[in-house]
């Protein structure tokens, strides 16, 4: 899935689409990201992909995908080479409906697939979880799960 999400971003790049990227916040740009990014968006960070954003990222000859950014009152662009595993959701930008959401986490290893078969949560518990240690709002968290199970409804039976 994490490749499959990074493949659409490579292609969405390529062929200029706009789109809305949201990534983990590593905060490995070739700069420190700005102090007010970083509280106002400490664990994702949601990039609407189009126009001048399109324009200055690329696909390299590797087929790695290089984001270039303006974030803050900053003269000189962030830029980044994106892992694939750092994708989280690839959105419509008219729409906000998810082309692909990436359910784990940066440092997951591939086969967490197969583990999450045996990890039973609530829905309570994982509101919980996305408000309490990843510091969304409860609403933002319900509507994630809402979202997430709404265009991916084989992970349903993860919320026992």
């Amino acid at each position: 899935m994490r490749h499959n999400a990074y493949d659409l971003v490579r292609e969405l790049i390529n062929e200029e689409l706009p789109f809305r990227l949201v990534v983990w916040n590593n905060n490995n740009w070739n700069m420190d990201l700005p102090d007010s990014i970083m509280a106002d968006y400490p664990t994702q960070l949601i990039m609407d992909m189009n126009a001048m954003a399109l324009e200055h990222c690329y696909v390299d000859d590797n087929g790695e995908i290089i984001l270039t950014m303006m974030f803050g009152d900053v003269d000189e662009p962030y830029s980044k080479v994106l892992s694939y595993d750092e994708v989280i959701a690839v959105i419509d930008i008219d729409t906000l409906q998810p082309y692909v959401i990436n359910p784990f986490k940066a440092d997951d290893t591939e086969d967490v697939q197969a583990e999450t078969s045996t990890i039973r949560l609530t829905r309570e518990g994982l509101i919980r979880q996305l408000t309490e240690v990843d510091g969304l709002q409860k609403k933002d968290a319900i509507r994630s799960i809402d979202a997430i199970l709404k265009h991916n409804p084989q992970y349903a039976h993860l919320l026992s």
